[in-house]
């Protein structure tokens, strides 16, 4: 098959929080599959998911240092099949079922925040679009018993939970550890779901008791699951259900803010605390009345002598590390070491729309009313 000249794309005209900014662009134009630059690959894009962040880049609520350009095509999570390679490409090849990595110049190692100026969707043109053109560190090949949904939904919310729990020397996750795993979004459930892989015991909490029984079925015991809205002072429950209430070796902190102080106070002494997120940035008026007479954030890290470390996603070497982690888990059930992949991505047919739909699946990623992740057929299945 001949590679295309043009494609359709979505591009952001504006950034308003009515979407009306989110427009799609039926002649955007590709490079000559002939003339790509030496390390460039192009992308037929099957599937691709949301984050928090596309829907913040789309509606301007994006706190980067620098402003995402007028045009700017959204999204950085996505998956497809390789039609075209430049001369020097060596990680991929024509026919390769791949998925998009976050920033091609995080190789390995760690990286600052000048990674926003060339991030998929935020520095750089994103994913949502019929085809794109993407240096060959921005792809990894997609293991073999994986659908292009489910590898759309790793690159940042799956990626982001390994490296909390995976990717600090001397800090992994270990078996019989507690994890606090805050909501039921894409970052929390691939963190509760590497916590289970791990032989950990992950504690959620959640505003839903509907949520919460997922989050049961897929392994987690009904008396660690606890609804925030329920109960107001969760973190005390949260730390009594750890060994002599000493609490949770390891917190995956979404929110921030007065969440994160609670957190905190459920978290035990000299445990991790990954900050990911910072959501409580969008609370009420009502939900932030509940937060007075909470110490504050410096003096809940100190008194609880906290190790707390801000983590975004993660570089392509780690990248490698966690497909070879659901390779290993998908291996295990084929030679009947496990009876499920605790790892297998959840996706919920309900929360998968068509590429016209598109705008549909930002408004349902800015309700919060979801679970995992908000998938986009790109190309219908």
């Amino acid at each position: 098959m001949s590679a295309p000249r043009t494609t359709q794309a979505y591009q952001l005209s504006s950034f308003e929080k009515s979407l009306d900014g989110l427009v799609l662009d039926e002649n955007v134009s590709l490079p000559d599959a002939s003339k790509m630059g030496p390390t460039q690959v192009l992308v037929e894009i099957h599937a691709v998911s949301l984050n928090a962040r596309d829907y913040q880049i789309a509606t301007g609520t994006y706190p980067a240092p620098t402003s995402p350009p007028i045009g700017l095509v959204p999204v950085s999570d996505g998956a497809g099949k390789v039609l075209a390679a430049g001369s020097d490409v060596t990680t991929v090849k024509v026919g390769t079922r791949v998925v998009t990595h976050l920033c091609a110049e995080w190789k390995q190692g760690h990286i600052g925040n000048e990674m926003q100026a060339t991030a998929l969707g935020g520095g750089n043109p994103g994913v949502l679009a019929k085809h794109v053109a993407l240096d060959q560190f921005n792809l990894l090949p997609i293991p073999d018993h994986m659908d292009f949904r489910q590898a759309a939904s790793l690159t940042v919310a799956g990626l982001t939970s390994y490296h909390c729990l995976f990717g600090h020397a001397g800090k992994t996750v270990q078996p019989g550890q507690s994890v606090l795993i805050e909501g039921t979004g894409g970052v929390s459930i691939a963190a509760l779901q590497l916590a289970l892989s791990a032989g950990a015991r992950p504690i959620v909490i959640s505003s839903s008791d509907e949520k919460l029984q997922l989050c049961q079925k897929l392994g987690v015991r009904a008396e660690d699951c606890v609804n925030y809205n329920k109960d107001k002072n969760w973190w005390q429950t949260v730390r009594a259900l750890t060994p002599r209430g000493e609490g949770v070796d390891h917190t995956v902190e979404i929110a921030g803010g007065t969440t994160m102080t609670r957190a905190l106070m459920a978290t035990k002494s000299y445990g991790c605390v990954w900050v990911v997120g910072y959501m409580d940035d969008y609370k009420s008026e009502s939900e932030r009345a509940s937060d007075e007479g909470l110490p504050d954030i410096a003096k809940a890290v100190l008194y609880n002598q906290a190790q707390v470390q801000g983590v975004m996603c993660g570089s392509y070497q780690l990248f490698q590390q966690y497909l070879a982690a659901h390779e290993i888990a998908e291996h295990n059930v084929k030679n009947r070491v496990a009876t499920f992949n605790v790892l297998k991505p959840l996706i919920l047919e309900e929360q998968v729309f068509k590429f016209e739909d598109a705008k549909k699946a930002f408004q349902l990623q800015g309700s919060g009313r979801f679970v995992g992740k908000v998938i986009i057929d790109v190309v219908s299945k």
